[in-house]
């Protein structure tokens, strides 16, 4: 079920290693074969896995969930240098 959120991230990743401009000309096989294979490939599927590699998740480590705001948050020296902010 991965594939389907990511089917824009695919089409780049044939396009750009495949050489496949329209994914939906592929019989599903096909298409299925080469989309377990694109993240052997330096491309947007490879870089999806490494950022979800490095993930608390992914590393075994306890994910904490805070409630609180922002001054509170950058306040706790635990989580200061784990959180970034953006523009609103």
């Amino acid at each position: 079920m991965w594939i389907l959120d990511h089917l824009d991230d695919l089409d780049a990743d044939f396009r750009v290693f495949y050489r496949i401009d329209d994914i939906e000309a592929l019989s599903g096989p096909q298409f299925l074969a080469l989309a377990l294979r694109v993240f052997a490939y330096q491309g947007v599927m490879a870089a999806l896995a490494a950022v979800q590699q490095d993930s608390p998740l992914v590393r075994g480590e306890e994910v904490r969930h805070v409630d609180g705001d922002r001054a509170a948050i950058t306040a706790d020296p635990d989580l200061s240098g784990l959180v970034s902010w953006g523009a609103p």
